[in-house]
């Protein structure tokens, strides 16, 4: 209320000074009352009101004395100014039941109708603030009701409808926006009301609704009718608050007509974006831009929507564009182009394109230096942005390169120290430990007791362990434990100490540290596989389970659960102890835990993808590791892991036939090596892959890269002459390649990869056929290496060796004891299958079948399962046990469909029933074969047999009908014929039956069936001309039947 109200005090002639309450005490009761109610002061205000009254005059029970309320817009009587002002300082006071009560004596006076609408117009307001949506409808409704003709109506009917919006009572909400809109179309609030109605309709997904009130809205209220003031009124509210233009009008805004023009030209535009419009909205919000050029904020934030919507619908770098084009249109505004360019590196962070972003940042603080204060984005803030993204997209070069330029161009700058950090961790990431550790050094000596202090100690120690060089690294992390002054939680220091011991093979000490990380620290999950590790490799697997079991248990009642993190280390424990599916098992239940972060799920897909790969299960391995080399949160929290990751996937992908894939995925990495060292290894795995993928020329020539460089790591180098000398025996230099691997062994004797190069040689051997010699080599080796990590291999191949040079049996003796020792090796059903071939191969039927049974009983989900269960179908052949060949084969195709060797058991059974002259059962061989392998090179050959046997059978069948027929037996004639159409309805036998059918119609003297039938005949096949012979016979019989012969 207006605090200087005026007080009019107006006496009748009739009047006398002696009349007590004086007007004189009533103006200086309600002034007091006023002056206390605009101070805030609303208890001795209601006592002035009170006073006015609870006084007893019959001045005052005319309305004699009257005063001014709303500066001065009405003149009312004193004592109902007073019960008004009074419900006003009860509202104020919280007194809500107590201020209504007021309201409504005010509302049931008649001296001033007017304020008696303002008191039912203040009772819905209550109701409608304490979201008492029902209450306050129907108080407004009582306004509409008892002061129809009040200028507050409209207000009433848009409150209405807000009121039952909130009750989510759309309907009746968008009633009472069209009464005000339809009954009060020159009042203030229609602009709102239409604009809101039209809102309605967006939130409920009427489309064509919505948009047919926006433009309504836009019709009525162009913006080329508002006044220059208008514009810059509007432009100056939007400056204040950035999301003008971003959400919807609310009921107490106070949006004006202008405001909402705009806002319903833009809701035009998300109209058409909600039904997949994208040309028609992409024009809609260039017409926001065009009509709205003034409001430089609307004209913003309608390019970012149009940037947004096209990304989504066209690709990231097409909403990108719209950036670039937004920035070229409008030349002439800056600020805007700064504002765009910020947003164009900003949206690449945001995606986690680094690169890009930095690049971007970058050319932010070059183009718009002098607008960038006025955006309120300052130049320092754009290279530090810049310094970051490049560190993220790991281009260390560059970190270091923007970073020693913005400390010159801002030497002060508040960013040095976080700059300096960088500095130092992108030396690491270029493996210049020593330079890294001089930055992180001067980082503590310029912030001492800091955060950035304690964290540039921390990673001296990282820098350390990231050499290996494990004990400066305990020294270095010991030194922070024991400093006294750092009061900071260190559970990093102890994770990182936890792996140095456990680098030192001091496994109690490392399991020790790790205990001591906090269980709220980001490594504290981490933890779980490390101490698992420590305990495996002390072969303590029943304390590492226990340990575990513990662990999920406590994870499982933790405020957060790490029980994914505990499955994770369970895998390992399983993975040690080669129960590999026990160990995928685990790794599922984390991935298909949708509760789980992406973090959580790339780190199970990583494990997995490795699992399967080593079990040789190449496809599965390639789509995990595929997926976590995708994903944005596996590059940027696990960098480290990528070049495993696409060395895996590559030998994946190689295996699976995609050798272009795999080799670029290497490529790649050799690119984007930093150092030598790094380049050194990226190389090896890349002469690897190049043998393997049988490109020998090219794995010798990367091989001799490698030797090349002036700083290389050792294993790398080995990994090389390996892959060099397998290249050499395969391109038939065998002097070459032994060479080659004495060479390696006389370099590095002590290299553990040196017992590989004489099993290597073995290999050479056997892959060149020359089994006499793989023969005496593998023999060597297993002889020299008894405990060799390819003892397994070696004792298989040589095997295999002994039976090409003819020594089956003893071939078969190896064999068995190699999956008496290896009974989980990855080739042991390759083992089985080949006993099985040792004995087929040597006549030894029954022997054979019963080997191969071993097999797919064994080994079930194997691939070479239905090899097996085929291979003793034919030893039942060559056993002339036929029925057991049939049997064997009708298993293999129900239990391996999708196999090759399914296709080709279901065809030899119709093969062996055609050859047989079991021509019914030949059919059926050949028709499951068609519905079974659909896509087999044999189908036509299979339907070119169906349609021979088909054909013979259907004519037996309709010889035997027309024994019938001949014997005039016309009633079972028509019978035995229809069923042979029934049955062969795809042969040319039918042609023959249905002419004999009514012609037995016709023999019966049934004339009307008879010719139906001949109708049919000429309808159906007059075209086909396989049929004319029976078309003409029923032309001719129809003639006779209609003339009546």
């Amino acid at each position: 209320m207006d605090a200087k109200t005026i007080i009019f005090i107006v006496l009748a002639a009739s009047v006398a000074a002696f009349f007590i309450p004086t007007p004189q005490e009533m103006q200086s009761h309600f002034k007091s009352g006023q002056d206390y109610y605009a101070s805030r002061d609303y208890r001795r205000a209601i006592e002035q009101y009170d006073w006015i009254i609870n006084a007893k005059s019959k001045l005052l029970e005319a309305d004699s004395i009257r005063v001014a309320l709303l500066g001065n817009e009405l003149i009312v009587g004193v004592r109902t100014a007073a019960y008004y002002q009074k419900g006003n300082a009860l509202r104020n006071l919280g007194k809500k039941p107590e201020s209504v009560e007021n309201y409504r004596i005010v509302e049931s006076r008649t001296d001033s109708p007017r304020l008696s609408a303002l008191a039912q117009l203040q009772i819905y307001e209550m109701f409608y603030a304490d979201k008492d949506y029902h209450r306050a409808i129907e108080e407004a409704n009582l306004l509409i009701q008892k002061h129809p003709f009040d200028d507050r109506v409209p207000r009433a009917w848009y409150d209405i409808g807000w009121a039952y919006r909130e009750l989510g009572m759309m309907d009746s909400s968008n009633y009472a926006f069209q009464v005000l809109a339809t009954t009060f179309p020159k009042h203030d609030l229609d602009a709102r009301a239409r604009y809101q109605l039209a809102q309605n309709y967006f939130d409920e997904k009427e489309w064509a609704r919505s948009l047919a009130g926006f433009e309504d809205v836009i019709a009525r209220y162009r913006p080329e009718s508002f006044g220059a003031t208008e514009w810059q009124n509007i432009e100056l509210k939007a400056v204040k608050d950035q999301r003008l233009f971003e959400a919807q009008a609310g009921r107490d805004t106070d949006a004006n007509t202008l405001e909402l023009v705009a806002k319903s030209q833009v809701r035009v535009a998300d109209v058409y974006r909600q039904q997949d419009r994208f040309d028609e909205a992409m024009e809609a919000y260039r017409k926001v831009i065009a009509a709205f050029a003034l409001m430089p904020t609307l004209v913003e934030a309608t390019y970012i929507k149009m940037a947004e919507y096209t990304t989504r619908i066209k690709g990231f770098d097409e909403g990108i564009l719209v950036y670039r084009k937004a920035i070229d249109e409008n030349f002439n505004n800056k600020p805007l182009q700064a504002k765009l360019q910020y947003k164009i590196a900003k949206t690449y962070q945001e995606e986690k394109s680094y690169l890009k972003a930095a690049q971007e940042y970058l050319f932010y603080a070059k183009a718009f230096g002098p607008q960038a204060e006025e955006i309120k984005f300052p130049l320092i803030q754009a290279y530090f942005l810049a310094i970051s993204n490049y560190y993220s997209s790991r281009d260390y070069k560059n970190t270091l390169l923007i970073a020693d330029s913005t400390l010159f161009l801002f030497p002060e700058t508040e960013y040095a120290t976080k700059i300096r950090m960088y500095k130092a961790l992108a030396s690491i990431g270029l493996g210049r430990y020593a330079q890294a550790r001089e930055l992180f050094t001067q980082v503590v000596a310029d912030a001492p007791g800091s955060n950035e202090a304690l964290l540039a100690r921390t990673q001296i120690g990282k820098s350390y362990f990231d050499e290996k060089n494990y004990e400066k690294a305990v020294e270095a992390l010991e030194a922070i434990v024991s400093d006294t002054q750092v009061k900071s939680e260190q559970s990093e220091v102890h994770y990182l100490l936890g792996l140095s011991h456990y680098g030192l093979g001091h496994h109690e000490k490392s399991i020790e540290h790790l205990a001591l990380v906090d269980s709220t620290s980001p490594y504290y999950p981490f933890t779980f596989a490390r101490v698992t590790r420590a305990m495996a490799a002390q072969q303590k697997y029943d304390d590492a389970a226990k340990f575990l079991d513990r662990a999920f248990r406590a994870a499982k009642r933790d405020s957060v659960d790490y029980s994914p993190f505990v499955r994770l280390a369970r895998s390992e424990l399983f993975t040690a102890q080669q129960k590999y599916d026990l160990a995928v098992v685990e790794f599922d239940s984390v991935i298909q835990d949708k509760r789980q972060t992406e973090n959580t799920r790339v780190q199970a897909l990583y494990g997995r993808g490795l699992l399967l790969f080593e079990t040789t299960k190449y496809k599965e391995a390639a789509a995990d590791l595929q997926a976590c080399i995708s994903s944005g949160v596996f590059q940027h929290v696990f960098p480290a892991l990528i070049p495993q990751a696409k060395e895996k996937l590559a030998f994946s992908y190689l295996n699976l036939g995609k050798k272009k894939e795999g080799a670029q995925l290497l490529s790649e990495l050799v690119a984007g090596a930093a150092t030598d060292f790094e380049k050194s290894k990226y190389l090896g795995m890349l002469s690897e892959f190049q043998y393997r993928a049988t490109d020998y020329p090219k794995s010798i020539e990367t091989a001799n890269q490698v030797f090349a460089l002036p700083d290389k790591d050792e294993f790398s180098v080995v990994r090389s002459y390996v892959a060099m000398s397998n290249s050499y025996g395969n391109l038939q230099q065998h002097d070459k390649a032994i060479a080659t691997l004495k060479e390696a062994g006389e370099k590095y004797p002590g290299n553990a990869y040196l017992e590989e190069v004489f099993y290597q040689l073995a290999l050479i051997y056997y892959n060149n056929s020359d089994f006499k010699s793989s023969t005496d080599a593998f023999e060597s080796h297993m002889l020299r290496f008894p405990k060799s990590k390819f003892k397994e291999n070696a004792q298989y191949f040589y095997a295999f060796s002994l039976y090409h040079t003819g020594k089956a049996d003893s071939s078969i003796q190896l064999l068995r004891e190699f999956l008496t020792t290896y009974p989980a090796s990855k080739r042991a059903a390759d083992a089985q299958l080949q006993i099985g071939e040792a004995y087929f191969n040597t006549t030894r039927f029954e022997e054979a079948a019963k080997e191969y049974q071993i097999l797919y009983k064994k080994f079930p989900q194997n691939e070479n399962a239905a090899l097996a269960m085929y291979n003793e179908g034919w030893c039942y052949y060559q056993l002339q046990q036929n029925k057991h060949m049939l049997e064997t084969f009708g298993e293999l195709v129900k239990k391996h469909p999708a196999t090759r060797v399914a296709a080709d058991a279901q065809f030899t059974m119709g093969d062996y029933y055609y050859n047989q002259k079991s021509y019914d059962s030949a059919l059926v061989a050949y028709q499951d074969f068609v519905e079974i392998f659909p896509t087999d090179s044999r189908l036509e050959e299979a339907k070119l047999l169906i349609k021979d046997l088909s054909q013979v059978e259907a004519y037996r069948a309709y010889e035997a009908a027309m024994a019938f027929f001949d014997a005039k037996n016309w009633k079972i004639a028509v019978e035995e014929l229809t069923k042979v159409m029934e049955k062969y309805p795809n042969t040319e036998i039918v042609y023959g039956c249905k002419s004999n059918i009514a012609s037995s119609y016709e023999q019966l003297g049934e004339r009307k069936k008879a010719l139906a039938v001949f109708d049919e005949i000429i309808a159906e096949w007059k075209d086909v001309e396989a049929a004319r012979t029976a078309v003409f016979f029923a032309e001719m019989h129809k003639r006779w039947i209609e003339a009546g012969k």
